[in-house]
Order: C-alpha cells, then sequence, then structure tokens
C-alpha cells in the first residue's frame, strides 16, 4: 500500500494525474494501492491496473502455483464495477494479461476502506474460471486496443493532463 506523508508530499495540492498498479499481485493489496492511491487523485486522473484478464485459474489465483504468475489482483474490477458504479472502466485485451483504466476517482469516497475486509472475504471466494471462459461478462466490455478508440475512451472520461 502506498504510504505517503503530508508534509513531505507534493501531490497534497493538485494530484496525481497518472498512477499505475503493479507489484504485489495479491487482490487484498491491489484493492489497499487503489483506496491509497485514490486518496491522493486530481479531478481528471487516471489509474491503470495491470494483470487484470486472467489466463488460467492456475496463474490468476492469490499464491503463485507456477512459472508464469498473475495474481488474483484482477478481482479489483469485478469488485470496483459492483461497489463504485460511478467509476469509468475499460478494460483493454493486451498480452498477456490486460490493462484496466479507471477514470471518475473520488479522494473523498469511503466506501472500499469501510468495507475492506468483508471485501477481501467475499472476492476470495471468486474463481478465475469464469473470466477465462467469458471475460466480459465479468471486467464488462473489453475496449479496443488501438490508440484512436482509446484516446477517444479518455477524452470522453474527462481524462486530461496538466503537462
Amino acid at each position: 500500500m502506498i504510504h505517503l506523508r503530508t508534509a513531505d508530499c507534493g501531490l497534497r495540492e493538485q494530484g496525481f494525474d497518472l498512477a499505475c498498479v503493479d507489484g504485489d499481485h495479491r487482490f487484498q493489496s491491489v484493492l489497499e494501492d487503489f483506496i491509497g492511491l485514490e486518496k491522493w487523485a486530481a479531478p481528471s486522473a487516471l489509474v491503470v491496473l495491470h494483470d487484470t484478464l486472467p489466463l488460467t485459474n492456475v496463474t490468476a489465483t492469490a499464491e503463485r502455483q507456477s512459472g508464469f504468475y498473475t495474481g488474483d489482483g484482477w478481482k479489483l474490477v469485478p469488485c470496483l464495477n459492483a461497489l463504485r458504479p460511478e467509476l469509468r472502466l475499460l478494460t483493454l485485451p493486451i498480452a498477456p494479461t490486460g490493462l484496466t483504466l479507471i477514470t471518475g476517482l473520488n479522494p473523498r469516497s469511503d466506501v472500499l476502506y469501510e468495507r475492506k475486509s468483508q471485501i477481501v472475504e467475499v472476492y476470495a471466494r471468486l474463481s478465475a474460471q469464469r473470466i477465462v471462459e467469458r471475460p466480459g461478462a465479468v471486467v464488462g466490455p473489453l475496449g479496443l486496443s488501438e490508440a484512436n478508440a482509446v484516446s477517444r475512451w479518455l477524452l470522453d472520461a474527462g481524462v486530461q493532463s496538466r503537462s
């Protein structure tokens, strides 16, 4: 989880424009990272999640069982779709295991933080099998991974760079 102290952090006033979550691939860690990041988001910020389209049940679990491993961080996408419908999500079927773009962040939202232990418990039971078989049924419509389609989505979502 991101630990930023207000006294020594330049993000406090303006927030960040872009952040990528890719590291510890366990759902609980990805959830905590997202909760921590959202508190620092600028109004038009974009968060990118890595490994959101699992390939197999074996590679998409919380504990590593194989050489290639994505973990179960992909569970954040169905979690956000269910608990934060005001967020805009677009999952791109980019090899090998997808990327999900998230906008509409609200630094004042406490929904995920307040329900974190319950969320972790419920989503621990979610298997990758359904998403492997029918990804769009779990993560929502898959975006086209062509530059113009993504650019249009970002523009429509209100993502703007200050640089």
